[in-house]
């Protein structure tokens, strides 16, 4: 036969011989190619296997970690809450307390400057004896506002203008309110004022029915005590909020600061002389 030796390799004809495998090996052959696939993993004896099955006690085993590490990570997180939340009121205490220790050491200076300004005043001195006569101690921030109590304090009249006059104690203020920072120390002067005022419920003229602070005001003006900035600097202020009377007192004091903006003549001749 012309194919029993060619492209088919042999098998011989006819029934005999095993059959006769188009690619010439037989049912031998082919399942020798069965075998050799399964050896080689691909068949039913080393398919794809699904991983073991966990036992119950594997299971719990891994469900009681999971929960123990949700537990830890749990309190890890309110142990680091308590702390911070500790180290945060420490350092409000500390800081509440550094703060307490300031205002008494505050509080502390200014009983002392008080005691001053109370001996100063109580010389009966005024004019320029009285303003030569101002000690050191009364020479720094507050010492003015303590003076300005002293004489309040010390008037026969709650409400006289006298003591903003000359010859009387408006030299002394004068002097006190000089220098760098001469506005902040006249701003100081009205707050004693009007904490007295307030303290005697912003009385006004019986005739007249004006505001005696507003008065007073005119006087420290007219007496120099308090400049246009001094006022100013009163008036304009934002954190005075704690110091009585300031809402009572600008009220009271309307007419005063509508005649203070006004121009005066020398601002309305050099406004002339550039038009």
């Amino acid at each position: 036969d012309r194919f029993a030796n060619t492209r088919y390799g042999g098998g011989g004809g006819g029934g005999g011989g095993g059959g006769g495998d188009r690619f010439g090996g037989g049912n031998a052959d082919r399942d020798g190619f069965r075998e050799q696939r399964g050896s080689n993993g691909y068949g039913p004896d080393q398919g794809m296997r699904s991983a073991p099955r966990k036992s119950p006690e594997e299971i719990a085993a891994e469900k009681a970690a999971a929960e123990e590490a949700k537990a830890a990570k749990k309190k890890a997180e309110e142990e680091a809450k308590a702390a911070a939340a500790a180290e945060k009121k420490k350092a409000e205490e500390e800081a509440a307390a550094a703060k307490a220790a300031a205002d008494a050491a505050a509080a502390e200076v200014t009983a002392g400057l008080k005691v001053e300004a109370d001996k100063l005043i109580a010389t009966k001195k005024v004019g320029a004896d009285l303003a030569s006569a101002v000690p050191d101690a009364l020479k720094v921030e507050g010492g003015v506002r303590l003076v300005v109590d002293a004489i309040l304090a010390s008037l026969t009249e709650p409400t006289s203008r006298d003591w903003c006059t000359k010859g009387q104690y408006a030299e002394v203020l004068i002097v006190m309110c000089k220098g760098k920072g001469g506005n902040k120390r006249q701003a100081e002067l009205l707050y004693s004022s009007q904490v007295h005022y307030d303290g005697l419920g912003f009385p006004k003229e019986e005739e007249t029915g004006k505001s005696l602070f507003q008065k007073m005001l005119f006087a420290l003006y007219n007496a120099d005590v308090v400049e246009d900035d001094g006022f100013d600097a009163w008036r304009n202020a934002d954190e005075d909020d704690h110091i009585p009377g300031k809402q009572k007192a600008l009220v009271q004091s309307i007419q005063f600061f509508e005649w203070l903006d006004e121009p005066s003549e020398e601002e309305d001749e050099e406004e002339s002389d550039e038009e």
